[in-house]
């Protein structure tokens, strides 16, 4: 958690952050308080569309054992960013 805080205090400003509903939907699980502090960074973060085909690429993502049927939630975090031709440098 301390390197998670820190990463954000020192390092953000160096990327382009992105997010989707997805994300933001699973910051405001769990305890009110701790999800409303989550929830305040995304006043700062630029929010992705979800385009159509996402679920069906997730799914496939799943069917063809890239991940793991527990890890559907990911599967979407892939499909996401592979639909909004999202890299990483």
């Amino acid at each position: 958690m301390l390197a998670t805080r820190k990463w954000w205090d020192e390092s953000r400003e160096r990327f382009d952050l992105l997010t989707s509903e997805v994300v933001r939907s699973e910051c405001s699980r769990g305890d009110p308080q701790a999800a409303a502090e989550r929830l305040k960074i995304f006043n700062d973060l630029v929010l992705v569309p979800i385009p159509s085909q996402v679920e069906a690429l997730a799914d496939l993502l799943v069917a063809r054992h890239a991940l793991p049927s527990k890890a559907r939630i990911d599967a979407f975090h892939v499909a996401i960013a592979a639909a909004n031709s999202i890299e990483y440098c």
